[in-house]
């Protein structure tokens, strides 16, 4: 069974340069859920504050901004004798301080997983998985630029693996 955190916060503090573009950030990560009682559960949240310094990877005019994430998690793991089920749901909300119109300060984003491991004998085990995500982002185009297109976006991928 995998083990349980006891209400932690983790601080973590990132400075990122990626082509002239600068990302402060900083991150809260809260964790609920007791160590070996049992609970097939684990509830956590990270609320992180970020800068960017090019909102719409642009290369001219660009735009900086502060960006608020707040991504709330929950966990389920549910073991047998030979079987451990595994599914998760996991909220992304991206708040941009300075980006342009009402419409285009926020991005959503959610990701479901489920996973199947099995074990037939000691020497065969399989695992199935199951992925979904479904992003939200708003539309960001200026003249001359590559444009990001806002919209949803949907991705499913799966898997079986045995070994």
């Amino acid at each position: 069974m995998l083990p349980y955190v006891v209400n932690t916060i983790e601080n973590r503090y990132d400075v990122d340069l990626h082509g002239g573009v600068v990302a402060v950030a900083s991150a809260q990560t809260f964790r609920a859920g007791e160590t070996g009682s049992g609970k097939p559960y684990m509830i956590s949240a990270t609320v992180r504050e970020e800068y960017d310094s090019n909102v719409g990877t642009t290369s001219t005019n660009e735009d900086g901004s502060w960006v608020t994430s707040v991504a709330p998690k929950i966990t389920f793991d549910y073991p047998l004798e030979n079987t451990v089920f595994s599914a998760g749901y996991r909220f992304d909300a991206r708040f941009y301080h300075q980006r342009g119109d009402a419409e285009e300060d926020e991005e959503f984003g959610h990701d479901f997983y489920l996973n199947v491991d099995h074990d037939f004998t000691d020497r065969l085990s399989v695992s199935l998985r199951e992925n979904f995500n479904f992003d939200q982002e708003s539309e960001l185009e200026s003249a001359g630029t590559t444009r990001r297109l806002g919209g949803n976006r949907i991705r499913n991928t799966g898997g079986i693996e045995a070994s």
